[in-house]
């Protein structure tokens, strides 16, 4: 016989998980997770929900930082025929472009018409 009450398993409200969910995915730290809930929840109960989700994975490598990019519809399609073409996925034939001609030499005005 168990002594004791049965195991609680917490339920968080549809917009907490929202938030938690969009702010990890974002890459932030459960301890600025719970800063910013500022409801009481430890960033421990942050990193089990996220493990319970399988998302613990989210944001660990601090040095990678996803940069949300506005797209329409056929920009989107457009561009992915061409990272297509070269064997690569979207996001990595994007990152290519804006790495080598953004840092070495601000080639913005060469590529695009002012």
């Amino acid at each position: 016989m168990k002594k004791g009450a049965p195991q609680f398993e917490p339920r968080w409200p549809n917009l907490k998980a929202i938030k938690v969910g969009w702010l990890a995915g974002r890459g932030n730290q459960s301890t600025d997770i719970a800063r910013y809930l500022a409801d009481g929840t430890s960033a421990e109960t942050i990193r089990t929900q996220l493990q319970r989700a399988e998302l613990d994975l989210i944001g660990k490598d601090r040095n990678i930082v996803y940069v949300p990019v506005r797209l329409t519809a056929y920009e989107r399609k457009m561009l992915g025929r061409v990272a297509e073409a070269r064997g690569m996925s979207l996001e990595q034939w994007m990152r290519d472009i804006v790495v080598n001609a953004g840092i070495p030499n601000d080639l913005y005005d060469a590529v695009v018409d002012p």
